[in-house]
């Protein structure tokens, strides 16, 4: 009864102990409760997730992007890797110097607006958006935004959205980790 006095049957079990080995011991018994059900990758993936660190399932995550050649384009992800490749890159670029350093760098334009909100980071992607809209990008500009009139005339409004995201900043990690989490079947395929 693999150490579980309070099993009846052999092939299904509680785990009594916590550690390393719990989250094998129980997704071994899912997979002989629900066979089918789930691919082989699902439900190992699915709780080696809830076993790993915020930065660990992000870590991840982003390491089995890259091994499958994401290089910025994220035409060859499914939706709901590309929502997580912006969401990262927002996340990383936004955290070394805020809105004017994301802008900076920013590839995917308005998208990020919309894979922010499908993690849940509404406020974070309302104020984006506000940016977005207040200063649209000028014709043959390198930027997704007009960054040069922003940084020319130190805008108020620009600095006032940037000071607001960054008060809830600590929530952008979390986020994307528990977004891979929530959605673990579509991240299956890259164990």
């Amino acid at each position: 009864e693999r150490n579980n006095p309070h099993a009846s049957r052999s092939d299904v079990y509680l785990p009594v102990f916590y550690g390393n080995y719990t989250n094998v011991l129980v997704a071994e018994s899912l997979v002989r409760l629900l066979g089918s059900q789930m691919t082989h990758n699902q439900p190992n993936l699915h709780f080696q997730l809830q076993a790993m660190t915020d930065d660990q399932v992000i870590d991840w995550t982003i390491g089995r992007i890259e091994q499958a050649d994401w290089t910025g384009d994220l035409s060859g992800l499914n939706e709901y890797e590309q929502d997580f490749s912006r969401a990262v890159r927002f996340f990383l670029m936004f955290g070394n110097g805020g809105f004017q350093y994301f802008f900076e760098c920013d590839q995917y334009g308005k998208s990020t607006v919309s894979s922010l909100r499908n993690l849940g980071l509404i406020q974070i992607a309302d104020f984006l958006e506000q940016a977005f809209i207040l200063f649209p990008p000028p014709s043959g500009g390198n930027y997704t935004i007009d960054l040069d009139q922003i940084l020319e005339t130190e805008d108020p409004h620009f600095y006032s959205l940037d000071e607001q995201a960054w008060l809830l900043f600590d929530q952008i990690g979390p986020a994307i980790a528990a977004f891979v989490r929530n959605n673990s079947n579509h991240f299956a395929h890259l164990v």
